[in-house]
């Protein structure tokens, strides 16, 4: 019975020794790009290592017994799509071709003769289209007329507003249409009622909360009816 206690005992100091694992707890990813998700050891973290990296919903995202991959229970997301490399300083993921769907928490859980160690890391994914924004005049039910603004390629969800030149907010402006496509990117449609006054500006902006990043298209209208764009930007 001492023996027994002695045994439960050294594994309850083993465990609680451990180590320390320090990551940055946010790291962005571009839609189509590798990303390496690295976190460094906080002192020696022994040998023959038991690695899981999961997601916040459990899905095995790449796991090492004995040195050894364990691809059959690995996700089939990430077939192929994972690395995983260790040294005495830390440990990498990589993890290639981000899509939409990686956007989350992952977890990571290392067991070694040293202890344990875990944490986790929020990615936050993200895609801002290359083509400009599209701005087109049309009819409205109430017989006016509409400014209608869209965009996409966008990931996630992106804030948009309309200003005027005098960088008014346009707050009567409205959603028509959010849709994501196959791979998961946000089609975005803006609506804004027009007045049929002589030269109105009207500024439509699409903003990215992940990565701070304005793009912006104005348009010009002359004569009530018509609509010329002007000064297309992207702010950082």
């Amino acid at each position: 019975m001492a023996f027994l206690s002695c045994v439960v005992l050294s594994l309850i100091i083993l465990i609680a020794d451990g180590f320390n694992l320090h990551c940055e707890q946010e790291i962005k990813a571009e839609v189509g790009k590798d990303v390496l998700i690295t976190c460094e050891f906080g002192g020696d973290i022994g040998g023959d290592h038991f690695v899981i990296w999961q997601r916040s919903d459990d899905l095995i995202v790449h796991k090492i017994k004995h040195g050894k991959d364990q691809i059959n229970d690995q996700h089939a997301n990430y077939t192929e799509r994972t690395e995983i490399s260790i040294n005495k300083e830390g440990i990498t993921l990589t993890l290639k071709k981000v899509r939409v769907w990686d956007d989350g928490i992952y977890k990571l859980s290392i067991s070694t003769d040293k202890g344990l160690g875990d944490t986790s890391v929020t990615l936050l994914v993200w895609a801002i289209p290359t083509k400009d924004l599209v701005i087109t005049l049309n009819p409205d039910k109430s017989d006016g007329l509409k400014l209608t603004c869209s965009s996409q390629g966008w990931y996630p969800e992106p804030i948009v507003f309309w200003e005027d030149k005098f960088g008014n907010d346009l707050k009567d402006s409205e959603i028509k249409t959010l849709e994501q496509d196959s791979e998961g990117l946000y089609r975005v449609e803006h609506n804004v009622k027009t007045v049929p006054d002589y030269k109105v500006h009207y500024i439509c902006h699409f903003k990215s909360e992940v990565m701070k990043r304005r793009v912006s298209m104005s348009g010009v209208i002359s004569d009530g009816r018509t609509i010329f764009l002007e000064d297309k930007r992207a702010d950082l």
